[in-house]
């Protein structure tokens, strides 16, 4: 079905992924190859597919061509761990300058996930009180969850979340503080917009 696919249109470079995949289980590494490759023809910035190439071309000795096409993964995708982390540890005698760099943002990211992870924790816990209609408990928790969040990817959510909490509890000018900064920081977010429209009208209608 995916060779159809391909054959329908030789630009699914998702289709061209999978039957990739497909043959570095059956060990075909040639093969592989070819179809990441026509994958990457496809899609040029199609992450997973250079990470998945590199890996297939180290299988075949091919080190060189591997540490370029992770070096054009990470390009495409700062954030992606495991390509950061595979091609720190194959430049580590080659390179080890540029092994220890790419380590270092590895680690970073690492932390920063955590980070992320924690405070998106905390931000359900608040959900789950908000869901309860403890409104005390929700707003502490997530206002928590922001200050273990700091800058985390998490902050716009978080934001949005307690602006929800606090116009749910009553508490509209609080609410929409909330919901403007989180609107700096995600202004396509329609969710944000719906909720400052839907405040406009209450306050009009009173």
């Amino acid at each position: 079905e995916l060779e159809a696919a391909t054959q329908l249109d030789p630009n699914a470079a998702e289709s061209g992924d999978l039957l990739g995949l497909i043959s570095r289980q059956a060990n075909q590494t040639d093969e592989a190859i070819g179809q990441f490759e026509k994958a990457v023809a496809a899609k040029p910035d199609y992450a997973e597919a250079l990470f998945m190439l590199g890996q297939e071309l180290v299988r075949n000795g091919d080190t060189a061509g591997a540490i370029k096409q992770w070096k054009k993964a990470i390009e495409i995708r700062p954030q992606y761990n495991e390509a950061l982390y595979t091609l720190a540890r194959l430049l580590r005698k080659s390179d080890p300058v540029e092994s220890k760099r790419l380590e270092t943002r590895f680690e970073n990211l690492q932390t920063q996930q955590h980070i992320t992870d924690r405070a998106s924790t905390l931000g359900n816990f608040a959900l789950a009180s908000a869901d309860a209609h403890d409104w005390p408990q929700a707003i502490s928790q997530m206002k928590e969850a922001l200050r273990v969040c700091e800058q985390c990817s998490a902050l716009p959510v978080l934001h949005k979340d307690l602006g929800l909490i606090y116009c749910r509890a009553g508490d509209f000018n609080n609410g929409r503080t909330e919901l403007l900064e989180a609107q700096k920081l995600s202004p396509k977010d329609s969710d944000i917009t719906l909720a400052l429209h839907s405040l406009d009208s209450l306050q009009k209608s009173q």
